[in-house]
């Protein structure tokens, strides 16, 4: 088994997703992913910029939940026996927006046409 760090989605009608995330010794990460249940059959190694990974599914509205073992089927199994509770997020800072809007008119005379 290995630590993975688990996240959740609560779609409005209240089905759910998984999606968990764990970084390897050389440098790559293995994400594993699935509807809410006791597997996430799901899975991807590949290397990429972990932390940005885990604020783009923090923006989509995955929630983390806290670190479980999974193992190589994608069995869960919770850290030290205790049910992984949420864990609160920091507010992220929106990013400003600035939006122009440019309205361009041409008038060209014959004589500048030629």
């Amino acid at each position: 088994m290995a630590e993975f760090e688990l996240y959740r989605y609560t779609h409005p009608e209240g089905s759910s997703k998984d999606w968990a995330i764990r970084r390897n010794g050389d440098g790559s990460i293995t994400t594993r992913w699935g509807s809410t249940g006791p597997v996430l059959p799901q899975s991807s190694t590949r290397r990429q910029d972990q932390v940005a990974l885990e604020h783009s599914k923090r923006r989509k509205g995955y929630v983390a939940l806290g670190p479980v073992d999974i193992d190589d089927e994608g069995r869960i199994g919770p850290r030290g026996n205790t049910r992984p509770e949420p864990v609160p997020l920091e507010p992220e800072g929106r990013d400003e927006a600035v939006y122009w809007r440019i309205n361009v008119q041409t008038s060209v005379s014959a004589s500048d046409r030629l």
